[in-house]
């Protein structure tokens, strides 16, 4: 069992061409994969990433569990239907990796209430991200809120604040 494990846990570029169906992705490729698979639009290939106890946090909301994270994403691109990730940096510590992205979009649809604007918008964000099992088991993220709702028009801008 000892050498069962060193070998899956062997660097993909050592192992030879015979095992290597039994290579195990990294923490950060498992993170990256994730995160990556939210720009797709397709909110049930995001569940299938990630493991029966997931869990997501937001800011101001309960945390969700994957059904109610395909629910919310699909909410989230009806509003932006074009927004997409950049990621900017990934760090990885164990069994987390933490994603800073600056996402880019247009304010299409109904977003929280707020009719569509046809803004674009810039949401620079994090997102930890911790693994287990090789799926993700839970995620927090935090993003500038406050920006996204004054580029929507809904917040006055820090200039348009009267003294």
């Amino acid at each position: 069992m000892k050498f069962f494990f060193a070998y899956v846990c062997t660097p993909p570029e050592s192992l030879t061409s015979e095992r290597k169906d039994i290579y195990m992705p990294t923490t950060k490729e498992i993170a990256e994969r994730f995160f990556d698979t939210y720009d797709t639009r397709n909110a049930s290939k995001i569940v299938a990433d990630v493991s029966n106890e997931f869990m997501m946090h937001l800011p101001g909301m309960p945390p969700l569990n994957a059904e109610q994270t395909e629910q919310f994403m699909a909410a989230w691109y009806n509003a932006f239907p074009d927004f997409a990730h950049e990621r900017q940096h990934v760090i990885t510590d164990g069994d987390k990796a933490l994603i800073h992205v600056v996402g880019r979009g247009t304010h299409k649809g109904e977003f929280n209430g707020i009719p569509a604007t046809g803004k674009p918008v810039t949401v620079e964000g994090f997102n930890l991200i911790r693994v287990a099992n090789g799926k993700v088991a839970e995620s927090w993220a935090q993003f500038d809120g406050l920006g996204l709702m004054q580029q929507l028009g809904v917040v006055p801008q820090p200039d348009q604040v009267p003294a």
